[in-house]
């Protein structure tokens, strides 16, 4: 058994080190950009506005006003410096909601600073 271990040795030695650099080659993501929590919501509620702008039906304009109100539930919890430009994201988007369900031509303006901000 020892013979054979010898007799091979270069070629375990050669092996276990590419399965090491493999393994350590494998793992590496490069810089990653760190977590943003509010990035995926906001791609969320942007996408939920587009589709209430689009087509302000009753169910939509109630289903929107129920989701802002659940993120600014979330938002509540929130202690970072972005909460606060969050909660006025919110309440820009709440804004159009609101005239939107009043038949009035919303202002899309500072939700979409805010958001662009957010992101």
């Amino acid at each position: 058994m020892e013979s054979i271990f010898i007799k091979f040795q270069k070629e375990i030695i050669t092996a276990l080190a590419l399965i090491l650099i493999g393994a350590g080659v494998g793992n590496y993501t490069g810089a990653e950009k760190p977590y943003d929590p509010y990035e995926g919501r906001v791609s969320d509620i942007d996408a939920m506005m587009r589709d209430v702008i689009n087509n302000p039906t009753q169910d939509a304009l109630e289903a929107a006003q129920y989701n802002l109100s659940i993120q600014g539930d979330w938002s509540f919890r929130q202690t970072d410096e972005k909460k606060v430009i969050y909660e006025q994201y919110l309440e820009a988007c709440n804004s159009v909601v609101i005239a939107l369900y009043y038949g009035e031509d919303p202002n899309l303006l500072e939700m979409t600073e805010l958001k662009n901000e957010l992101i």
